[in-house]
């Protein structure tokens, strides 16, 4: 149909390559489809090897076009969350005008007054999520334009990424074509697809278990108040019980994903576990409960980690929604009994939305970060007021930003 928009989501994961491309019509999302194959040249969910991972990303975008019967040059490309680091900032800035009314100008120039922050030499900042403005003290709960005024203050949570591992997927995009590409926080992504307003108000922590990297994210009186990760992930798991029981990598993640349980008082202690025969060494049967305490020691730490992230840099919040679990990691027996006694709050896997077009095979944990990211684009296109920082302003915004009524605290 004219008029409408196609865009092909990239989430480059440490285990797997996983693309998907979505039309959007009148805001709304149709899934046209999704493709995935095993990751090259990835480690931590960072490009250590630009030629293998190249030619893997161009064969999963390849794939997702020819599915889907359709091609685009938009691309949207989620970053690793254990990669970026937030500061938070005031920008203020007086109010001008002869009739002192605030306009999307005077907004602007508060947000570049809250972006002109100090960070290290090998970040650059790549979204400002807005948490909140105020007017002559005074908070406001929509974007005060049109407002009357002396004086603009907006509180922002800036997020940076390493911009070597920006540059290296940059570099990867530009082997196989010339995409227009706007890069996203894969744990921002998981909240577009995952989360409701009524959750982040309420206040809300979203933790991806990935392969290799787990990311969090909070909010708190519905804006983000975090977002972090660590280099943590369920391979560590796998490693572990490839180390013990002297199996292969493969081996050891079926055993995991066969008999794993991070939870301890959930397991039976009667229970066997019988791992089979393999490369000369015979087939042991072990107590399940002894398996148990391999796993549930890393996925505590792994939980442990994250929670510190999180006490030391915003301190202690309500969280009245608990703990959402996305990921393949989420998957893992007991893994939510486990995150609740870590957290004190109540804990629960999740699903992404039930998208049109989409296959109930991919509405799956594992698939929140491919699908958040085109989730993304349709809030972005239609009633986000800004965008990424890297994204140029021209002459037609202001126009186009008269015809918006809703605004989203978070600008992307």
């Amino acid at each position: 149909m004219t008029g409408d928009k196609i865009v092909l989501s990239l989430d480059i994961g440490s285990e797997r390559i996983r693309s998907a491309i979505g039309t959007i019509s009148r805001d709304r999302l149709m899934i046209d489809s999704i493709c995935e194959r095993p990751s090259e040249g990835i480690k931590k969910g960072k490009i250590v090897d630009i030629s293998l991972a190249s030619n893997c990303i161009k064969s999963v975008i390849n794939e997702a076009q020819r599915q889907a019967g359709i091609s685009t040059k938009i691309l949207i490309t989620g970053l690793c969350s254990s990669e970026v680091i937030c500061k938070k900032n005031t920008g203020v800035v007086g109010i001008h005008s002869k009739d002192q009314v605030i306009s999307y100008s005077d907004i602007y120039r508060s947000l570049d007054v809250a972006r002109s922050i100090e960070i290290p030499n090998n970040t650059s900042i790549i979204h400002t999520l807005v948490q909140d403005y105020k007017v002559d003290e005074k908070i406001k709960e929509n974007i005060p334009v049109n407002t009357l005024g002396h004086r603009l203050e907006v509180n922002a949570l800036l997020v940076c990424g390493n911009t070597a591992v920006i540059k290296n997927i940059e570099n990867c995009l530009n082997r196989i074509n010339s995409f227009s590409s706007r890069k996203m926080v894969q744990i921002l992504a998981d909240a577009d697809v995952v989360l409701n307003d009524e959750d982040k108000q309420k206040g809300v922590v979203l933790i991806n278990l990935g392969a290799q990297s787990s990311g969090i994210i909070a909010y708190s009186n519905g804006y983000p108040v975090y977002i972090g990760g660590i280099d943590l992930g369920g391979d560590n798991v796998t490693n572990d019980i490839s180390y013990i029981s002297k199996r292969t990598k493969q081996e050891s993640a079926q055993i995991k994903h066969e008999f794993g349980n991070c939870y301890l008082p959930s397991v039976d202690n009667n229970e066997y576990v019988e791992i089979p025969a393999s490369s000369g060494l015979p087939s042991i049967k072990i107590p399940k409960v002894e398996l148990s305490k391999i796993i549930e020691a890393r996925m505590a730490e792994i939980f442990s980690l994250l929670k510190k992230q999180l006490d030391e840099n915003v301190g202690l919040l309500s969280y009245g929604a608990g703990v959402y679990l996305v990921g393949g990691g989420s998957l893992l027996s007991g893994v939510n009994e486990l995150c609740s006694e870590i957290f004190g709050l109540p804990s629960k896997l999740s699903f992404p939305e039930a998208l049109p077009g989409l296959d109930r095979n991919f509405i799956n944990p594992r698939y929140t970060t491919v699908l958040g990211l085109l989730k993304n684009e349709v809030k972005n296109s239609s009633s986000s007021v800004f965008h990424s920082n890297d994204d140029r302003r021209n002459n037609n915004e202001f126009s186009i930003f008269k015809k918006i009524s809703n605004f989203f605290k978070t600008v992307v």
